[in-house]
């Protein structure tokens, strides 16, 4: 049963707090067990290495948008504070053929470098348009022509830092799953992400203090307590399925066991075509 998993936190930081007779091993790789105030559904611990606790799984970036969460009637996110080079994912859905957008760049840093977006075409990989976003601080609309029904991945490069907002009915999302790369999250920030059918664990890598988890029902399921530390927390029955939330994010948050697509809204999210269709989300 899904409920005997452990609910697990990683990171050597706080070993200074356990006795050594607390400490197990574990192919080698030392494992502690800690309190967890949030989780009934087992011992928390921290590791060395995440793949102590759980096991990463890899998705294809073959998305496709699911119509199971459209009608969902939880808050969509604020406008969010970008900096620095990343990529975003967005789906033209049919009848859309323009994308629009409010931007203000030049947020973070004085540089009189422009902010660019590059619309790719997913399937092709050639770039159909762009915009070029000056780092004034001045909120200006945008309006990009696309193709209906065509998924376009969005390349960033930015140096200024910028604010972002588009409306609802685009589905836009971020793959958050890059650890070796800054997050481009300049601010505190919370996000929609999908937990397929018989996921065990929820388990992935957080930086920042504060961060939570939430399940499907609005409750906070785990806290980050400690900088720089892999989690591992088991989904209970009845909680795969569904979708979940990241709050009070800033910095680095990573999922690694479940789809790595974060979104402003249910509805936003876009997810891998295999997941789609295994769970029968369409």
């Amino acid at each position: 049963m899904k409920a005997d998993f452990a609910a697990s936190i990683a990171g050597m930081s706080l070993f200074a707090q356990m006795s050594f007779t607390d400490i197990s091993f574990t192919n080698g790789m030392s494992v502690v067990p800690v309190a967890s105030a949030e989780s009934t559904q087992g011992q928390a611990y921290t590791a060395s290495n995440p793949e102590s606790i759980f096991t990463p799984v890899k998705f294809s970036l073959d998305l496709i948008k699911p119509a199971a969460f459209d009608t969902d009637s939880r808050p969509r996110t604020d406008g969010i504070n970008l900096s620095g080079d990343h990529q975003w994912y967005l789906l033209m859905k049919q009848g859309q053929s323009d994308f629009t957008f409010t931007c203000r760049t030049g947020i973070e840093y004085p540089v009189k470098t422009n902010t660019k977006l590059t619309f790719v075409d997913a399937a092709t990989g050639v770039a159909v348009a762009e915009a070029v976003l000056p780092p004034d601080k001045v909120a200006r609309s945008y309006k990009v022509s696309l193709t209906p029904g065509k998924l376009y991945r969005v390349d960033v490069k930015d140096k200024a830092g910028f604010t972002i907002d588009w409306e609802p009915q685009f589905s836009m999302t971020h793959v958050s799953q890059e650890l070796t790369k800054p997050s481009p999250f300049a601010d505190s920030y919370a996000a929609y992400f999908y937990v397929p059918k018989n996921t065990g664990v929820i388990g992935g890598y957080w930086k920042n203090t504060g961060a939570r988890l939430i399940d499907p029902q609005g409750a906070i399921a785990l806290t980050n307590t400690t900088e720089n530390t892999y989690f591992s927390y088991p989904v209970p029955e009845g909680m795969d399925g569904k979708i979940w939330k990241l709050e009070q994010c800033a910095n680095n948050c990573y999922l690694m066991t479940v789809p790595p697509q974060i979104a402003r809204h249910p509805g936003e999210l876009l997810l891998p075509k295999e997941v789609v269709k295994a769970d029968k989300l369409n």
